[in-house]
């Protein structure tokens, strides 16, 4: 396991996306080190999970991307990954909001407060044969934007919850230091263990009944997150008892 330390890379031109520059970046100096991190005040195009595009405006959200590698990880184990990234996230942003409580994981991994939307994150692995050689983090969390376009479901900036501005450097600190933190159990089998379990205790919906929508056929139904599976599907008993796993985008919360 290398000891994960951050170094900045800050684009001096306009970039599309930290996410879309760093992956680049990888590719043409295959020697850069775990821990470089591209940060930019402004992306023109945002990327988010499947294609979608994340909405910020200049200076105003944590729009980061990180490169993490040499943690051994087998391909199976490349879910303990996004629940890494989003429990550091979580525990980031908790101490700056007045009801931490309502802070949930939406599976995969974007975080919201309460029923809004906070922040999205993207993950991509290069393998090398049954290994994850390295791993590309995005990340979009909405800080200080003070508004959203209409046509955006459900979002919420840190600002519109605690009434003022925050300090982004200060944020993106306390994002750092969390995953710092939480990297050692990334990198163990036992410390990956205690990182599902904390994911599923903040997990949106876990163990509520709610609607879904199957979107392979449209059909609604009623049931209950019940957990992840290790592919990181997500687990789903329906009124019936029946189990079903489901892939990202194939179901819809209602």
């Amino acid at each position: 396991m290398y000891p994960l330390t951050f170094k900045d890379i800050r684009p001096v031109e306009a970039i599309e996306s930290t996410y879309t520059y760093l992956i680049k970046l990888k590719e043409q100096q295959p020697t850069l080190p775990s821990g470089a991190y591209v940060a930019a005040e402004y992306q023109t195009a945002g990327r988010g999970q499947q294609g979608n595009s994340w909405y910020s405006t200049p200076g105003a959200s944590l729009i980061p991307s990180f490169l993490i590698q040499g943690t051994e990880l087998h391909v199976s184990e490349g879910w303990s990954v996004s629940e890494w990234v989003a429990l550091s996230l979580r525990q980031a942003v908790a101490a700056y909001l007045p009801r931490p409580e309502l802070l949930s994981i939406k599976w995969p991994n974007d975080l919201y407060y309460g029923d809004n939307k906070l922040a999205g994150i993207l993950i991509s692995h290069t393998l090398e044969q049954d290994q994850i050689f390295y791993s590309v983090i995005g990340v979009g969390l909405n800080v200080n934007e003070p508004k959203f376009p209409s046509d955006i479901p459900n979002p919420i900036s840190m600002m519109q919850i605690v009434g003022s501005a925050l300090s982004l450097a200060d944020v993106e600190r306390a994002f750092k230091r969390q995953l710092t933190a939480l990297y050692p159990d990334l990198c163990k089998s036992r410390g990956r263990k205690l990182l599902h379990q904390s994911y599923l205790q903040h997990l949106y919906r876990m163990q509520r009944k709610s609607t879904f929508r199957n979107t392979a056929n449209g059909a609604h139904f009623e049931g209950s997150i019940v957990g992840i599976a290790q592919d990181g599907r997500l687990r789903i008993v329906t009124e019936k008892g029946e189990e079903i796993r489901f892939a990202f985008k194939e179901v819809a919360y209602l």
